[in-house]
């Protein structure tokens, strides 16, 4: 991501806000063993991060914008079960294997996949909720096409995962959201 990207997320979290979580949150168990690892990437300013502290788990909750993270600093303190990490998802810094649990919500970018996959341990889930096809007119979400999935594309790069949930969820914004474990 470039410098000017990180800038203009910066001012999109100039002031505080927390958006309701999305649906597909109430499809993950409680943390299993108690404490168990997640990852929130792109967590903006800690709506999933709040769920999956109220679920056990202990939270790395990653974004790029600074000052997302400072208003998730100022919401919740900084209990010993969440690490805030500055991190651009182009630079990966997450070593593979360490995740229990890994939420993706309203980002996504083809070429991180792979270290998304590999950064869970064996066993381990993968929530991904996304907008999906192509941008309508006045539609929200990215216009880019490379941060949109494509119709089918969850199946296809998940197919010899075990499929908890999934769900395409129709209107503007399309989205398509997948829960599956890691073999």
């Amino acid at each position: 991501m470039s410098e000017r990207d990180r800038i203009r997320w910066d001012r999109r979290h100039a002031q505080p806000s927390l958006a309701p979580a999305r649906p597909t949150l109430g499809w993950l168990p409680p943390a299993a063993p108690s404490g168990a690892l997640a990852l929130d990437l792109a967590c903006g300013q800690g709506r999933h991060t709040l769920v999956l502290l109220e679920l056990g788990y202990r939270v790395v909750a990653a974004d790029v914008s600074r000052r997302a993270l400072d208003h998730l600093r100022s919401r919740i303190g900084l209990p010993d079960r969440v690490l805030l990490v500055q991190a651009d998802a182009d630079a990966w810094p997450f070593a593979g294997g360490k995740f229990d649990l890994v939420v993706v919500v309203d980002f996504f970018e083809r070429n991180i996949l792979g270290a998304l996959k590999a950064c869970l341990r064996p066993g381990g889930l993968l929530l991904l909720d996304t907008f999906l096809g192509p941008a309508s007119k006045g539609g929200c979400g990215p216009r880019n096409p490379r941060y949109r999935l494509e119709q089918g594309e969850l199946d296809r790069t998940f197919s010899n995962w075990q499929v908890l949930r999934r769900h395409t969820f129709g209107g503007e914004p399309a989205r398509d959201a997948i829960l599956a474990r890691k073999p």
